[in-house]
């Protein structure tokens, strides 16, 4: 049975659908966000379906740089929350702003087509809807890329996404594939419990440590960007400080990045390099 709905349709309750349906609340829109899961949080929700995070898990954007400018974090987060924090977080603007009002959980969004300049959805418990909105938000990380590598391994192979807590690396000799923020938190992880790591990047990388000059990194970043004249001496700048903090991979042994340290996502880490040179 099809009801008309003269509402937004948001997919997805993680950060992102947050984050949209506290813009619509404050704007008196009427809408409806549709969760999978059975809360709020999406990829921070910890061992859900839809998380991907793992027991060590902290943001590596600071909490000033991460929070809603109108609905701060508690002042006793610390600089960097961990993934517990930051879901309690977004569950209290969640609860603020009175999603759960506006929310169907446990329920997906199979299928969506075009009609009388709208969107018919139908959703997983059977409903049909119509909305002539729809906003999507259901995130980029909850179904993972496995590459394809020739050869035969006979061990234990596991995705990002399936890592949990490091106790399954105890003693083992682990191989990590893959130099994000993601596969160098696990390397840190495996060099406390594995009997050996080894970690394999297809190419160089440029590290950014947590903290400059007592304060984040990026906040650090943004407060000095009004001293330079141009984009190219800021960066030179801002490279140098890194390198004679000791995060210049090259100083390690690592390959020279093959592209500029603003041309992609960093790598936010103040352990990898650290064990590396021990």
């Amino acid at each position: 049975m099809k009801t008309m709905h003269n509402k937004i349709l948001v997919v997805g309750g993680g950060a992102a659908g947050i984050a949209i349906g506290k813009a619509f609340k404050q704007r008196n829109m009427d809408f409806d966000i549709v969760e999978r899961e059975d809360n709020f949080s999406g990829n921070w929700y910890f061992n859900s379906n839809a998380s991907r995070v793992y027991r060590s898990t902290h943001l590596i954007s600071s909490k000033t740089n991460t929070q809603f400018s109108d609905f701060p974090m508690p002042e006793d987060y610390p600089a960097y929350p961990n993934h517990e924090q930051f879901s309690n977080y977004l569950l209290t603007v969640a609860e603020h702003y009175h999603l759960y009002d506006h929310a169907i959980m446990n329920t997906s969004v199979e299928q969506l087509l075009p009609e009388n300049y709208g969107w018919r959805a139908r959703l997983s418990n059977g409903e049909e809807y119509w909305y002539p909105e729809v906003v999507v938000a259901n995130g980029l990380l909850r179904e993972p890329y496995y590459p394809s590598i020739k050869g035969e391994f006979s061990g234990t192979l596991i995705h990002s996404c399936e890592y949990c807590k490091p106790d399954i690396l105890k003693d083992k000799s682990v191989l990590i594939v893959g130099g994000g923020n993601s596969g160098c938190d696990i390397a840190v992880d495996a060099v406390h419990y594995a009997k050996k790591t080894f970690h394999s990047l297809r190419r160089g990388y440029h590290f950014m440590p947590k903290f400059i000059n007592g304060k984040p990194t990026q906040e650090w970043l943004m407060e000095i960007v009004s001293e330079f004249e141009s984009p190219e001496a800021y960066w030179s700048y801002v490279k140098d400080i890194f390198k004679m903090a000791g995060f210049d991979g090259q100083d390690y042994g690592l390959p020279k990045p093959d592209h500029e340290i603003y041309e992609a996502h960093p790598i936010v880490n103040s352990n990898l390099l650290y064990h590396i040179g021990h």
